[in-house]
């Protein structure tokens, strides 16, 4: 695996992105079972964005889901290649079947479970890649 080396303000590395495949609640608990892993912190706002601190080979580790992707970063740049492998490998083995948003299924439920969930942001049932004329995006402010 490739490995990136991009510098972020704080000094940390931004060393791999992976496809967000599933929730970050669950991405957290399969870090759990990374061997010698250790979570330190969890911040998630339930619908969008959440960061996911741990520990793992003498390291500290940042997640940061953003554009569909779980961005990982590493606060020593300068950590083996193989603990960052060992990171990587582990959480690209997460499950692929799993596309969720704070709970819901977004596989299998509609959107008028994400609005009995969540309020309603639209103002009709939106059929998934079939959008129609009416259809309009709305901000997480609108709703």
């Amino acid at each position: 695996m490739h490995f990136s080396d991009t510098r972020m303000s704080d000094g940390s590395r931004h060393f791999v992105s992976l496809p967000e495949t599933r929730s970050p609640d669950a991405l957290r608990d399969h870090l759990t079972g990374l061997p010698g892993a250790v979570v330190t912190g969890f911040v998630f706002d339930g619908i969008v964005e959440a960061w996911i601190d741990f520990r793992y080979g003498g390291h500290e580790f940042s997640v940061n889901n953003q554009l569909g992707e779980y961005w990982f970063f590493v606060q020593d740049p300068a950590c083996p290649d193989t603990t960052l492998q060992d990171v990587a490998a582990y959480c690209a083995t997460a499950s692929r079947s799993e596309h969720s948003l704070a709970g819901l299924n977004l596989a299998t439920d509609g959107m008028k479970d994400v609005i009995s969930r969540f309020g309603n942001p639209v103002l009709r049932d939106i059929a998934p890649s079939h959008p129609g004329s009416g259809d309009r995006a709305v901000s997480h402010s609108e709703w």
